[in-house]
């Protein structure tokens, strides 16, 4: 999912939690990492996002999540109508 995003497991796991509102410091004690590596996790999302803040990242992840949603959904409205299945 994320991965088609180019972001790493550890930039994604870090995205979610930037989601959940969480700020760098309280991040960084859930993961046991300083504040300032959540900073650059959060520099490289970024960067592979082609944004510039916490807000817009988690816009740009959650919109490609919106659209691979209507993809998959578009996919399995098509298998329902397909003949011979009822």
């Amino acid at each position: 999912m994320r991965d088609d995003l180019g972001l790493t497991p550890r930039e994604s796991e870090i995205l979610e939690w930037v989601a959940h509102g969480k700020t760098n410091p309280e991040i960084a004690e859930i993961l046991g990492i300083a504040p300032t590596t959540v900073r650059r996790h959060l520099e490289n999302v970024y960067a592979k996002l082609g944004v510039h803040t916490r807000t817009a990242a988690v816009t740009r992840c959650l919109g490609f999540l919106g659209r691979e949603r209507q993809a998959i959904g578009s996919v399995l409205t098509g298998l329902l109508f397909l003949p011979g299945f009822a």
